[in-house]
């Protein structure tokens, strides 16, 4: 498996497949909550995408980094590909399905009407979704070099640690209105501290992945 374009081809595969089914669980939860009024069934899920898929966009990192790492990058290294190609292809394939989150999340927010009662928040409101986009592959790119470095136990208590900051993040969600919480914690250049932390990330994962001993 040489080449960036290989690369691209697997990754792209096996996340999408990845994205498709925590997209399918949406979905699943919906027709659970709301099979007593199945015609509006659509709606119910639109509400639900809108309402959980900022904590949906994190955990979908933190689960392809923790499959990516432990299983996929393995492979494409025992198939003949270098480092440096496994981590762009990964790194790319990341990057896009983390805005084809936000862009589903967005298109839900649009159809469900709600940007009409945004206003002036609109820009905040982009900025918050470019800024956890940035935030969520960075977490992922973090949780990916603690376990190369660590092991896969540390990997996992940091997994763990995450799923329990998003458990309390649903609260949060439900307390609070994602605009509202937009207006009180994304004023000021937020998607300058994203971008920062994306580019440490990428470097720190990239420099544990340049020394990692390959073992399969």
């Amino acid at each position: 498996m040489q080449g960036i374009k290989r690369n691209l081809r697997y990754w792209g595969y096996t996340m999408e497949y990845m994205f498709l089914v925590m997209l399918g669980t949406l979905v699943l939860i919906s027709v659970m909550t709301g099979w007593n009024d199945i015609s509006n069934l659509h709606i119910v899920t639109l509400e639900l995408i809108s309402d959980t898929g900022v904590l949906y966009i994190f955990l979908m990192m933190c689960m392809m980094a923790f499959s990516g790492t432990t299983s996929y990058l393995p492979f494409t290294l025992s198939m003949g590909s270098t480092r440096k190609d496994s981590f762009i292809g990964m790194q790319i394939i990341m990057h896009l399905l983390e805005l084809q989150m936000v862009v589903i999340v967005l298109l839900a927010d649009a159809v469900l009407g709600r940007w009409n009662d945004l206003g002036d928040s609109i820009i905040v409101t982009l900025l918050m979704y470019g800024a956890i986009m940035l935030f969520s592959v960075a977490v992922g790119n973090f949780i990916s070099a603690i376990i190369l470095r660590f092991g896969r136990g540390a990997g996992f208590a940091a997994y763990m640690g995450l799923i329990l900051l998003i458990v309390l993040g649903a609260v949060g969600l439900i307390v609070f209105k994602p605009v509202e919480i937009a207006r009180v914690l994304f004023k000021g250049p937020i998607i300058l501290i994203g971008i920062a932390l994306d580019i440490i990330s990428i470097a720190a994962y990239y420099k544990v992945v340049k020394k990692w001993e390959v073992r399969v």
